[in-house]
C-alpha cells in the first residue's frame, strides 16, 4: 500500500521582482509615490501587506517585505523591509487617488488596488536589494 502523493511545495521565485496578479495596477497622472523617512507605525492600521521570497542557492531563501499603512488622518504609507539581512529598508507616501481605496480602521485592501507607481518601485527596490548580482539573475 502506497502512502498518499505528496503536496507540491511552495517554490520561491526565480527572479528578484514581485510576482504580481494578472491584473494591473491602477493608473492615473495624480497617483505619485514618493520616498519618505521611516515612519513608526504605532497607532497605524495595516491595510496591505506582502512577502516575496526568493531563492539564494540550491537550500536557502530570501524574504522581502511590502506593507502599507493607513494613519490616523487618513494617509496612505508604504515601507519595504527585510529582517535578518543588510537591506536599505524605504518609505513612501502614496497619494493622488481620486477616491481613497480604503477609509476605515478595519479595512484591508487586495492587490489590485495596488497602483502600478508603487509596485515600479518596490520591484525597483527589489533588484537594488537583492542577495545575488543581476548578472547572475540574467537582468
Amino acid at each position: 500500500m502506497r502512502g498518499l502523493p505528496a503536496q507540491p511545495r511552495a517554490r520561491p521565485k526565480t527572479t528578484s521582482v514581485a510576482h504580481w496578479d494578472d491584473s494591473p495596477g491602477p493608473r492615473g497622472r495624480g497617483i505619485k509615490v514618493a520616498l519618505i523617512r521611516a515612519f513608526n507605525a504605532r497607532g497605524m492600521h495595516r491595510v496591505y501587506g506582502r512577502g516575496d521570497i526568493f531563492p539564494l542557492d540550491g537550500r536557502r531563501t530570501y524574504k522581502r517585505n511590502m506593507d502599507v499603512w493607513l494613519t490616523h488622518e487618513g494617509r496612505l504609507l508604504a515601507r519595504f523591509w527585510a529582517l535578518g539581512s543588510e537591506v536599505d529598508n524605504e518609505s513612501y507616501e502614496i497619494t493622488g487617488f481620486s477616491k481613497r481605496p480604503v477609509t476605515e480602521k478595519k479595512g484591508k485592501l487586495s492587490e489590485d488596488w495596488v497602483p502600478q507607481t508603487l509596485r515600479d518601485e518596490y520591484d525597483a527596490w527589489l533588484i537594488s536589494n537583492s542577495e545575488t548580482p543581476l548578472s547572475a539573475q540574467g537582468l
